[in-house]
């Protein structure tokens, strides 16, 4: 078990290390982060266009994750054998490593990632909230509307795109047998 659980944090913490040593995807993931801040601000009355924006991004973002994660080319993502080859590494991967590696990996994913850090995010929303105010001078708009948006900023500028790696390297994108 406690191999299952230092493959989990390792994880995790190549997912986190990946994320943020990569400034294309970093800025990629702004988009989204941005786009949701000024939902909220709004209220959410905003156009549609938006929130295609904000998927077709994540989109993009998970797709180029890939090849980054391989230490490919980007090129190699139009290519069928690069996906046929990876969809075999990832099932047999996930084939070796299921139930006891995967339930691990979930489980620090659930705890870390989705506990821990939304109430990292909601501490550091509430201990800066106010200075977030004064320093975007937001003070024209609604509190809980600047709360939501800060709040919405950092959850989709961390937790979401770390989940988008995190589910990667889960499938063992990234580590792949080949080569």
């Amino acid at each position: 078990m406690k191999y299952q659980v230092s493959i989990g944090f390792r994880t995790l913490f190549s997912s986190i290390t990946f994320f943020y040593g990569h400034v294309t995807i970093l800025l990629l993931a702004l988009i989204p982060s941005l786009i949701r801040a000024y939902q909220m601000l709004q209220n959410l009355d905003t156009p549609l266009i938006l929130e295609l924006v904000v998927e077709s991004t994540r989109i993009i973002m998970f797709v180029l994750m890939v090849p980054l994660l391989e230490k490919r080319e980007y090129a190699v993502i139009k290519q069928k054998t690069f996906w046929d080859e990876l969809l075999a590494s990832a099932s047999l991967k996930l084939k070796n490593n299921f139930p006891h590696i995967f339930i691990a990996q979930l489980v620090i994913y659930i705890l870390i990632l989705a506990v821990l850090g939304n109430v990292l995010i909601r501490i550091l929303v509430n201990s800066s909230f106010l200075y977030i105010i004064e320093l975007f001078s937001l003070d024209g708009y609604a509190e809980s509307a600047v709360y939501h948006a800060y709040l919405y900023f950092l959850k989709n500028i961390s937790i979401i795109p770390l989940t988008m790696v995190f589910v990667l390297k889960v499938i063992g994108v990234g580590q792949s047998i080949r080569r």
